[in-house]
């Protein structure tokens, strides 16, 4: 997905930053999930796809594609609720949520 993003940045690199240009596609990535699952029980009442506003201002690095790499915990993965609620701050209710599990 990432070189995806970076070859459709292409078209845009003059006007936002690659750093912008993956942020702004993930919030559209997320609007269109929840739209597409309005209409669920789950969702009903609930479900809002108002993120606020999108301000640009982040920099692409000089080589995004060379640096650290660090793989973040999967669904499979028996520690992962565990790293995120330590990595991220977050609640295991909130970590779960991101894993899918």
């Amino acid at each position: 997905m990432y070189r995806d993003l970076r070859r459709m940045h292409t078209e845009w690199r003059d006007v936002i930053s690659l750093a912008d240009y993956i942020i702004l596609a993930s919030r559209q990535a997320v609007k269109m999930a929840i739209e597409a699952d309005r209409t669920s029980l789950a969702c009903r009442n609930r479900c809002t796809s108002n993120f606020g506003s999108f301000e640009v201002g982040r920099q692409t690095c000089s080589n995004p594609d060379v640096g650290v790499s660090q793989t973040l915990p999967h669904g499979h993965d028996p520690n992962g609720v565990n790293e995120l609620t330590q990595l991220f701050d977050l609640t295991p209710r909130q970590a779960v949520a991101l894993l899918g599990k």
